[in-house]
């Protein structure tokens, strides 16, 4: 289904669209999360769920278009997936899920060469940081000014994988699942990313520039709402035994600028220390829609 035919289904549906953006976080299904019994019964009853309401899928690796079912539900998104369930219940309409999301993307693959390149009114570069890594034209495993080692190390082995390494690049997720969605009508955005931008993800992990933290954070924000007013949702980096205290207080002071709601998932005790990918997504979930449901009926919307 084309980003056309998208939107016109959407409006057919009277439904909520969301686009669910960022890396493994967002892309990793309920199926990655259903090892232990405990594990089992909780993916059980959260399928259960799609018995009563209506929860669609909207691919842009394949531009597939899919209503989430209890046998295709572990596939991609448990995150997406247990925040359309709840916000179905709670608002009586489908709920689509707008998914553009790729394992270990950096957050330049969201964004264009326009948006990286940008000046003010002055002709002064806006994002000096991300200019630098948009002129140069070398692959990102070696540009000199890409400062996320752990992708730039991992590009070579990971770009033959058709949902992460090959969408890496600069623009890339951009080009193909961000610019085409445009003129879809979305009610909202939910960002979960930061991994591959927080820090190296080398030993010892060392924080990248505050500034180009800075930078990528607000370019990420204007790039996915493009020209409109809208929710936009960012999960903040959880608990996790790596330094990512800078990029969360980075993180808080970007969404405060943008008007952006910024989760603190940290604070919120979410997380593992040993895993970044946190096995449990439905205390984020429902920490998401009860935050949107608040902000929302303070805009009345709701």
């Amino acid at each position: 289904m084309s980003p056309e035919e998208l939107a016109g289904e959407i409006r057919n549906l009277d439904a909520e669209a969301w686009l669910c953006a960022g890396q493994s976080n967002i892309q990793k299904g309920w199926g990655e999360f259903c090892k232990t019994p405990e594990e089992k019964l909780r993916f059980e009853k959260e399928s259960a769920m799609l018995d009563t309401i209506q929860v669609y899928f909207w691919d842009f690796n394949d531009f597939s278009f899919k209503r989430i079912t209890k046998d295709n539900a572990g596939e991609k998104s448990a995150l997406g997936i247990s925040f359309a369930i709840r916000r179905a219940q709670m608002v009586k309409k489908p709920i689509v899920i707008v998914y553009v999301a790729a394992g270990g993307a950096p957050t330049e693959a969201f964004l264009s060469r326009e948006r990286m390149c940008a000046k003010d009114e002055q002709g002064k570069c806006i994002y000096p940081h991300l200019a630098a890594i948009a002129e140069s034209s070398t692959s990102i495993d070696k540009n000199p000014a890409f400062p996320c080692t752990w992708v730039a190390k991992e590009y070579p082995a990971a770009k033959a994988n058709a949902d992460e390494g090959r969408w890496w690049p600069v623009a890339e997720i951009y080009n193909y699942g961000i610019q085409p969605l445009r003129n879809v009508p979305l009610t909202g955005i939910l960002w979960y990313q930061g991994e591959s931008n927080a820090t190296t993800c080398e030993i010892p992990d060392a924080p990248t520039d505050e500034d180009y933290q800075r930078e990528t954070l607000r370019a990420v924000i204007d790039e996915l709402r493009g020209e409109r007013d809208i929710l936009f949702v960012m999960f903040g980096l959880p608990v996790m035994d790596r330094p990512w205290e800078r990029y969360r207080r980075v993180q808080q002071e970007v969404c405060k600028e943008k008007k952006a709601i910024f989760l603190d998932t940290y604070a919120a005790g979410l997380g593992e220390s040993n895993n970044v990918h946190p096995r449990n997504k439905i205390p984020f979930a429902e920490m998401a829609v009860k935050v949107v449901e608040q902000y929302l009926k303070m805009k009345g919307e709701s």
